[in-house]
């Protein structure tokens, strides 16, 4: 539906609608929409091209997007919002796996759209924001082989503990069912890089921040980002980044 790459949004307005039975157009509009279906089904036509909806699905609908609609009866969550961004992206159609984490996004995403409380404009992009995350998350796992999907939470695991220096690509090879070599060679062929490369790329880019903050010490920001011999870590650093930590 999007792609990884952060999407730089406004939310202009969030709406609960209900419709019955009926049929109806929808002119192009200059925002875009994200539409949450909690019931009933509905039919798009855009261009001779039909697309069905059905209970639980997301739908994105682009700006200049314009289609007519027959539906049942149906109650939605729909996000307007306008993105800042050069490329278009496309109308889409998701169907959540996980529909009680979407609905519950959803529901307190209106919430607070309507009640409006203190630091409302920070919530709701907060909301948004993880609706996004939760549909890139399907996104990367559909259709997609079980290898994939124990490549992909092999990589969530690296990103949750690779501040642990005894976390090891034996270990997530164990953890995904596999052999290390074979786990090794899946990886780099689902990833582009093998497994300790990306664990690598991982820990120094967080030593970056560290670093780049003032408040640790070298040996401090070695431990932390997974490295039991500091010597080595600042071995690595300076190979890396061509110049030492200290620098």
């Amino acid at each position: 539906m999007f792609d990884s790459e952060k999407i730089p949004f406004t939310i202009l307005s969030v709406h609960k609608l209900q419709f019955s039975s009926s049929k109806r157009y929808s002119p192009p509009r200059a925002h875009n929409a994200l539409i949450f279906r909690h019931y009933g089904q509905a039919e798009i036509l855009h261009e001779n091209q039909k697309t069905t909806l059905n209970k639980n699905d997301i739908t994105f609908i682009p700006s200049g997007f314009d289609y007519t609609i027959r539906s049942e009866d149906e109650e939605i969550i729909v996000v307007h919002f306008s993105i800042d961004a050069d490329k278009p992206y496309p109308f889409s159609v998701l169907h959540a796996k996980r529909p009680e984490v979407f609905s519950a996004l959803f529901e307190e995403l209106i919430a607070v759209w309507k009640n409006k409380p203190l630091g409302h404009q920070y919530k709701t992009d907060a909301l948004f924001l993880s609706i996004l995350e939760n549909i890139e998350i399907q996104s990367k796992t559909n259709n997609s082989s079980p290898a994939f999907t124990h490549i992909f939470q092999a990589v969530d695991y690296m990103h949750k503990h690779f501040g642990e220096c005894d976390l090891s690509i034996d270990e997530l090879a164990q953890r995904s069912g596999y052999c290390p070599s074979y786990f090794r060679r899946i990886f780099h062929d689902v990833m582009g890089v093998s497994p300790q490369e990306y664990l690598l790329n991982l820990r120094f880019s967080y030593a970056d921040t560290l670093l780049s903050s003032g408040y640790y010490r070298v040996k401090d920001v070695a431990f932390l980002c997974g490295f039991d011999d500091p010597k080595y870590f600042s071995t690595a650093y300076k190979r890396r980044r061509n110049k030492s930590p200290s620098k």
